[in-house]
């Protein structure tokens, strides 16, 4: 009814600007889809109220100069009456469904505010690493900081399903989702004995873990890296100088088999030498923003397979870290049988240049690490 009004009176200015102010407001949804709809029109937000109101003024008047006044008092309580019942459905819905709703507590991070709770009311002091679904700023990073009281503990963050940080510290816990629970190599290394916080049943989280504190699991992933005694060809020996930031240290290939079509699980361990020599500050976060690669090559250097990924971001990189990360290779279903060797590397993500490989003197030799020969069987 306040459209038809205001249609009908377009001439008059304040009717006009009405209309193209809600048009204008609705126009980006209009355009893009309904996702996001309330955050892209929230010009139109204003504008929308005016329509009821020319709405209950057209309808008022008119019954009053039919009536001349005798009923006015019906639409007013009618108004009155809507505004009322509105406001408690609001109330419900605010404070009863929505604000108790999974969903909402999810994308409102309760669990990662309960997490900096446990943290402020049991922690004395140390470092807490946090599996995260978001671990790059400025994402769960910025919201643990201005959560967390307790100032003498250190977070550190990583996506625990592909990747996990581990300290050169005497005092770290690491504290677990469910909704990020950690792959099954780190979580026989780490997640023994860990202590479960019960969450609402209900949440898409419903609840998170913490591992005892420990002293030796740095220890633990580098004698791992060692064990493998994986060899590479390029250059000849471990570890492997990136740019002297982060040291390549060791690998593992861990499939059941090697044959065209399957998908190999390479562990990575880096360590962190000096973070400054990462990369560059970029935008919007202004910190360094490192990605490792993985390739597997054929006889002519030609790529087969690849995967580019950091789910322990360098931004967040503290010297003498030792950084596993997990990378997933999809091998073609028509592969020929033979040897492959597979490369590694850094590279920063703003302008995609590699990390120099460089020698004992400081002389750049290459810009990879070269594996040993990985051979794919007949199928």
């Amino acid at each position: 009814v306040g459209l038809g009004v205001a249609v009908r009176r377009w001439r008059q200015p304040p009717y006009a600007f009405a209309l193209i102010w809600l048009f204008v407001g609705i126009a980006p949804s209009l355009l893009i889809g309904p996702e996001a709809a309330t955050t892209r029109s929230i010009v139109a937000l204003p504008a929308i109220y005016v329509f009821p109101a020319l709405a209950f003024e057209a309808v008022s008047s008119r019954l009053a100069r039919r009536f001349q006044f005798s009923v006015t008092l019906g639409p007013w309580l009618i108004f009155v009456g809507l505004v009322a019942a509105t406001g408690v459905t609001t109330f419900r819905d605010y404070f009863l469904r929505w604000g108790e709703s999974p969903d909402v507590r999810a994308a409102y991070q309760h669990t990662l505010i309960e997490e900096m709770k446990y943290i402020d009311s049991r922690f004395d002091g140390g470092i807490a690493v946090l599996s995260s679904i978001n671990p790059s700023a400025p994402h769960d990073p910025y919201i643990a900081e201005l959560a967390l009281r307790r100032k003498n503990v250190r977070l550190r963050w990583a996506d625990g399903r592909e990747a996990m940080i581990f300290p050169d510290d005497t005092n770290v816990r690491w504290i677990i989702p469910a909704s990020t629970p950690l792959d099954p190599f780190f979580d026989s290394l780490l997640a023994r004995n860990a202590e479960r916080v019960d969450l609402r049943p209900g949440d898409l989280d419903p609840y998170f873990a913490v591992t005892p504190r420990t002293t030796n699991n740095q220890a633990r992933i580098l004698a791992r890296a060692a064990s493998a005694n994986q060899r590479i060809i390029e250059p000849t020996s471990l570890p492997v100088n990136f740019a002297d930031a982060v040291e390549f240290v060791g690998y593992e290939w861990q499939y059941p088999s090697v044959r065209p079509g399957d998908t190999l699980r390479l562990m990575t361990i880096w360590r962190v030498t000096d973070p400054e020599r990462v990369g560059p500050r970029v935008p919007p976060a202004f910190k360094t923003d490192a990605v490792l690669f993985v390739h597997l090559l054929d006889g002519q250097g030609g790529v087969i397979a690849q995967q580019d990924r950091l789910d322990a971001p360098s931004w967040d990189w503290v010297k003498g870290d030792v950084i596993a990360q997990i990378f997933r290779l999809a091998l073609p279903a028509d592969l020929p049988p033979g040897e492959y060797s597979a490369e590694t590397g850094i590279y920063n993500r703003s302008d995609g240049a590699r990390l120099p490989v460089l020698d004992s003197s400081g002389a750049t030799v290459s810009d990879r690490a070269v594996l040993a020969p990985l051979r794919v069987a007949t199928p």
